[in-house]
């Protein structure tokens, strides 16, 4: 029986051989078989190794994310061990073999060839990297030079190129999937030759002078170093965009440094008070002491004036000259800088707009993200019920300025004169919710910013509201009964309409022109009116060309509520009270900054490991995600496709944005995590709001996550201060009381004038407790003081007994870096090191770690690609001459080398230390077998056991 099984199953495997699987191939619709991409692109959709758009779109033009770009090759690799090609698996797996990942982001071509080289097994530089493809024939460059510069390793990675590097990976089985042993740092470099002239954007030819007896001579002199006073131009220094989209929404940092007459730089404890004015009227400020309508007061920083320009909105172009007037200092030093006058651009641009929010439910409370926030209702105590005697409070005009009162006995209505803000918000008041009272019609949003006056009473289990309209001097009685069907009595009524007829008119007036889901009830109250009215009086309204207009719109709104209902039902919202909750909004902004309401189509969205497509309704598109959230920074990819847009107009007029990927990059703050240690201990929090802060935070997230500082480290003694030209106090006390919201502490509108860290620490030190508690000061700042104050900081401090971990933040000079290190060295604190603030919760959690645990935390603050300050190279014949000074920031650099690259090959030279992070050396250039060397010159830093710590290419200076 054995032996004929056997057979039976010969026969059966010989008999399916004859007739192959057959398995429909994916289709590409963008892509001409005559395309030389093709044949690879084919192969990626039909092995599902790059998966196709909407419509079976490929997009070979589109750029590749790292992730995508992963899971690629995921796809390929025989030892990948998971079912899933999630972003968390792929980026786990191959972070574990030490492929060199950026971790977000598109993928450039050089990026690409490091990470099949590592793949292989190889750790090598971008200029190593781009040769091993070329040795292995993944590409010929792209004009068949087959030099660094022909493969353009600073492009994007596109779609259709990946498909063919890939396809000629695997055909040709190029790959181990081995990965590397340690983090790449180029170890493998000296193993690749380069062709000469390989990575050069140019060459130089090493040949003695024609007059070698002659002796060298210095350049002349420029200027004239007796000269005692500078013009305007060169004490003002003006970095900002000179156009900027007049769309309303976007705004442009303007960042003016000045120089005293006589060329001198302004101390940052000294400030100078400008107005600043803008001949358009536009916003102006975000440092302001007092804004008014085109106009803002600004304090300098120092020298140093930053302040944000808000782009008109317009839809034609417009030229606006914003003028700054110094005021109040009659200091003849500043004659030259009293006006200065700035021309800007504001030029329409259709765009497309997208907005992130998010919902963490183990930070509720946190406040701080990228989409816009209408301004905060103001909170208004209303006055007691006897304030007016016999006057029940009973309603509230906000135009007027005025409560409305009703004599309890009588019920006569009376207004009562009451300060109020001009946005205070009806429906917060305190006597009645409004959308408690009225129907969902009469909520519609707008209808109670347009005049009308509402006031009501309660009696017993009957609710009586007047309301007041503009239309035909419209006098309306209205009752909620127990039915609760409203019933209306109108006072005069105009030609031929009903009362019916009437009220459904002034309903549509007021439901909105942008229907969403949110005006489905609306829409549909309205709806219902006009369905219940008899016929003879619904025909009248359809045909009556006099009323056209408003009928088409309940028509329309009605249509569309259904299809958004629909969608709704589909893809019910995400609760943001349950769990992670992220949003994208899309919006199709057109010239001048408006929606294009008419716009409607289709965007496939990346974000957070999905791919989804979406509709836009009224030039609008969301996706919602109840993902678990990818905190710290990361992109929305969209692309809009040019196929779902069915009006010719907006085809037009977005033209150059369908198509085309879009990208964005996001931010969700992350979480701390549970704190390791418990230590009573008494900290202050000294945080930099001078007007300089601005460049590097412009969103204030310094003072939100220092707050969350504050709550996670969760000490009865705080003291949270903010310094500018003076500390100030801005609030003491256990952590709920420090950072409960009544006041706010850390506001945008603090972020003003200059700097006194000494004046910071000084207000700290006098609001401590005399508590016998270890004390902590975490002090951030951009660094920008004057030396003269740290010797007087760090006395001090260790008078008082105080340890100051000092952060510094954004791109900063040698001797800002200095400058911070010396307080927290000579404190026993640590400094920490970022040029991104939205790096700040790492370097937050490892204070917490310092602070609770009492111990040293590692700072890890050196940049591998800014590890040097100065990198030089001169050339001059019989010498090379080699000079490095390193980033303060970079303690552990044990070693600088120099690299050069022949025909021959490369050439790598030792510096010697010379102390205080200077690193020199000469060398015979006739040493070399050739005089043609590359211009480009790579400095490379290694730290004591070896690790490449730094790396700087700069082109060599030959001088002849």
């Amino acid at each position: 029986m054995k032996k004929l099984f056997v057979l039976l199953l010969c026969v059966v495997l010989s008999c399916s051989s004859l007739f192959p699987s057959v398995t429909e191939a994916a289709q590409v619709s963008d892509v001409k078989t005559t395309d030389s991409k093709y044949k690879a692109i084919k192969w990626a959709v039909d092995n599902k190794i790059i998966s196709t758009n909407a419509g079976n779109k490929f997009s070979p033009n589109a750029n590749v994310t790292e992730y995508q770009l992963l899971r690629a090759i995921a796809k390929l690799d025989p030892n990948y061990y998971s079912s899933s090609y999630s972003e968390d698996e792929v980026y786990s797996y191959y972070s574990d073999l030490n492929v060199p990942l950026k971790w977000n982001g598109n993928v450039t071509r050089g990026q690409f060839a490091k990470l099949v080289a590592a793949l292989n097994g190889m750790d090598l530089s971008t200029v190593e990297a781009v040769q091993y493809l070329y040795m292995n024939e993944i590409t010929n460059g792209t004009s068949g030079k087959k030099t660094y510069d022909d493969y353009k390793p600073y492009n994007d990675l596109t779609r259709g190129e990946l498909a063919v590097f890939l396809h000629r990976i695997d055909s040709n089985n190029i790959l181990s999937y081995e990965g590397l042993q340690k983090s790449a740092t180029g170890r493998d470099d000296d193993k690749v030759t380069l062709p000469p002239n390989f990575a050069s954007s140019g060459t130089v030819t090493l040949k003695p002078p024609s007059n070698t007896g002659g002796t060298a001579t210095q350049p002349p002199s420029s200027g004239n170093p007796y000269t005692n006073t500078v013009s305007q131009s060169e004490a003002v220094t003006i970095k900002s965009d000179s156009v900027i989209i007049a769309n309303g929404y976007d705004s442009s940092l303007i960042t003016i440094e000045l120089k005293d007459k006589y060329g001198n730089e302004i101390p940052y404890e000294e400030t100078l008070t400008y107005k600043v004015t803008s001949k358009q009227n536009t916003d102006l400020g975000k440092s302001p002491i007092n804004q008014q309508t085109g106009s803002t007061f600004i304090v300098s920083d120092g020298g140093e004036l930053n302040f944000y320009v808000e782009g008109k909105k317009s839809t034609t172009t417009l030229t606006d000259k914003i003028t700054l007037e110094l005021q109040n200092n009659s200091n003849s030093k500043f004659d030259h800088i009293r006006k200065i006058e700035i021309p800007i651009t504001y030029e329409p641009r259709p765009e497309v707009r997208i907005e992130y929010e998010y919902f963490d439910p183990n930070q509720k409370d946190w406040d701080w993200g990228d989409a816009e926030k209408g301004p905060e209702p103001i909170q208004v105590t209303p006055p007691s019920e006897n304030l007016f005697g016999d006057y029940k409070v009973v309603g509230i005009d906000k135009n007027k300025k005025i409560f409305i009162g009703r004599n309890i006995r009588t019920f006569e209505l009376k207004e009562i004169s009451y300060n109020i803000e001009n946005n205070f918000q009806l429906n917060t008041f305190v006597h009645v919710n409004i959308s408690d009272i009225f129907p969902p019609y009469l909520e519609i949003p707008g209808y109670f910013e347009t005049g009308h006056t509402i006031t009501m009473e309660l009696f017993e289990n009957t609710i009586e509201g007047y309301i007041y309209s503009d239309f035909n001097s419209l006098y309306v009685n209205y009752s909620i009964l127990s039915n609760n069907k409203p019933n209306f009595i109108v006072s005069q009524q105009s030609n031929y309409l009903t009362v019916r007829m009437e009220n459904v008119l002034k309903l549509i007036d007021v439901l909105p022109n942008n229907i969403t889901i949110n005006s489905y009830d609306s829409v549909k109250v309205v709806k219902g009116i006009y369905d219940n009215l008899p016929n003879y009086e619904k025909l009248l309204l359809m045909s009556d060309k006099t009323y056209a207009d408003r009928m088409q719109k309940l028509i329309d709104a009605n249509f569309l509520v259904d299809q958004l209902k629909q969608e709704q039902e589909k893809n019910p919202p995400v609760d943001p009270n349950a769990k992670h909750y992220s949003k994208i909004t899309i919006s199709m902004i057109e010239k001048g900054g408006s929606t294009a309401t008419s716009f409607s189509g289709e965007a496939v969205v990346e974000f957070n490991g999905e791919t989804r497509t979406v509709k836009f309704t009224n030039g609008i598109a969301t996706l919602e995600s109840d993902s678990n959230l990818a905190y710290g920074e990361s992109e929305v990819s969209i692309q809009i496709l040019s196929s779902s847009v069915t009006n010719s107009s907006d085809k037009n007029t977005f033209a150059n944005l369908l198509d085309k990927p879009i990208t964005k990059t996001v931010f969700t703050n992350p979480v701390f995590s549970d704190n390791r240690c418990e230590r009573d201990v008494e900290v202050g929090f000294v945080v930099d709001q001078s007007g300089s802060m601005l460049k590097v935070d412009p969103e204030n997230y310094v003072g939100a996550k220092t707050k969350q500082l504050i709550k996670q480290l969760n000490e009865n003694s705080n003291v949270a201060v903010r310094f500018n030209t003076s500390g100030t106090l801005e609030d003491r006390g256990d952590a709920p009381t420090v950072t409960d919201e009544k006041p706010p502490i850390y506001q945008d509108k603090t972020i003003q004038g200059g700097t006194s860290i000494a004046k910071g620490l000084e207000k700290t030190y006098i609001n401590f407790s005399g508590d016998n508690l270890p004390r902590y000061v975490v002090l951030l700042s951009d660094g920008k003081s004057s030396q003269n104050q740290i010797n007087q900081i760090i006395k001090d401090a260790k008078d008082k007994n105080v340890t100051i971990h000092t952060v510094l933040v954004g791109k900063q000079s040698k001797s800002s870096i200095t400058l911070m290190q010396q307080i927290s060295d000579g404190t026993g604190g640590q400094f920490f090191y970022i040029e991104d603030v939205l790096d700040l919760h790492g370097i937050y959690q490892k204070i917490i770690d310092a602070i609770l645990c009492g111990t040293t935390v590692s700072t890890d603050v050196c940049p591998i690609d800014n590890a040097f300050d100065e990198a030089v190279v001169k050339i001059r014949y019989p010498d090379l001459m080699m000079h490095a000074t390193t980033n303060p920031v970079c303690r552990n650099v044990d070693k600088v080398s120099v690299r050069f690259s022949s025909k021959h090959g490369q050439y790598q030279y030792d510096l010697i230390d010379r102390g205080q992070g200077v690193f020199r050396a000469n060398h015979p250039a006739q040493m070399h077998q050739t005089y043609d060397l590359i211009l480009d010159v790579e400095f490379l830093a290694y730290d004591v056991n070896g690790n490449l710590v730094g790396k700087k290419t700069v082109q060599a200076d030959y001088l002849k």
